[in-house]
């Protein structure tokens, strides 16, 4: 089969690149990525921005805003500010590092404590726009091999010829795929273990743990029914339980374990790309500081220049 364009990943970021590129096809194991989890892992929002706004009002969806309170835990208490060194012993801690010698400027939700997003939540918003792609140009295939040479997708049965590339999946997957192999370490994983609670954050939406010495858990984050607590590195169950019931003071009743093994960006890619592939999104790009209104605008950028 041969196509001019095809989208490689289901998630948000392939998702946006099929809606705003319409000649396209979408080829994924499975829609959905990281959205179609158990519970967030971590906070998930579409900030207030023209870009997204726009999206929004094309897809039918709601316009309404809320703010967002971030704080830190410090020596046991709640506070709004932090210093460069304790910044930089958070970025350590949540990357599972032992020393950095600088943090990008993204880290820490880019310094702010207060911010505006639109209410609907991520999954929501995702799947009206999965919604609004025709699904004869959405493939549920596993892309096994890529032939960057010849412009060719591999599945077990089947190939796809291409005349440009868009991938959206992890950089480190997608150079599998194409058989290169890379120097380094491009992620890091974390825990994530949510438990049913109503414990309040003092008004916060989350909350960072810098200090090493006061938790495991560098982050927590309050959702509709709970908390979700970030842990860096694969732990196991009994540890994530015992640090979140010694720091909340009691016994959950419910609670849920999940891992992702590329949730922390800590590597950079200098492979060299070709003209002919471009890659769209934070974990394709190997940049933290990407958002969604960043894959909006890059994937009009190549509608235009299609």
């Amino acid at each position: 089969m041969s196509n001019e364009t095809i989208i490689l990943g289901g998630g948000v970021s392939g998702a946006i690149c099929a809606y705003y590129i319409d000649k396209s096809i979408l080829i994924t194991e499975s829609l959905g990525g990281q959205i179609e989890a158990k519970f967030p892992m971590g906070p998930r929002y579409l900030h207030k921005k023209i870009e997204i706004h726009n999206l929004l009002k094309e897809l039918n969806l709601s316009l309404d805003t809320k703010s967002i309170k971030v704080g830190y835990y410090i020596n046991g208490e709640y506070i709004d500010k932090i210093n460069d060194k304790l910044k930089a012993e958070y970025y350590s801690k949540s990357r599972g590092l032992t020393s950095i010698n600088k943090y990008p400027d993204s880290v820490l939700s880019d310094g702010l404590n207060n911010f505006e997003v639109f209410s609907i939540d991520m999954k929501d918003f995702y799947r009206a726009i999965i919604s609004r792609i025709s699904h004869n140009r959405i493939i549920n295939k596993k892309i096994e091999k890529i032939d960057i040479f010849n412009k060719v997708l591999f599945s077990n049965n089947e190939f796809f010829k291409y005349r440009k590339l868009i991938n959206t999946i992890p950089k480190d997957v997608f150079l599998s795929m194409c058989g290169n192999f890379y120097i380094g370490k491009f992620f890091n994983p974390i825990t994530y273990l949510f438990v049913k609670s109503d414990f309040d954050l003092l008004g916060y939406d989350y909350v960072y743990f810098p200090e090493m010495s006061t938790s495991k858990f560098h982050r927590i984050t309050k959702i509709e029914n709970g908390l979700v607590f970030d842990f860096a590195g694969v732990l196991l169950r009994s540890e994530v339980l015992y640090e979140a019931e010694k720091f909340m003071g009691t016994k959950f009743e419910i609670s849920e374990m999940s891992k992702n093994m590329r949730a922390q960006i800590i590597g950079n890619d200098t492979t060299s790309d070709f003209e002919h592939i471009v890659h769209i999104g934070r974990f394709a790009e190997l940049d933290h500081s990407i958002k969604v209104e960043d894959v909006i605008k890059h994937a009009r950028q190549i509608k235009n220049n299609i």
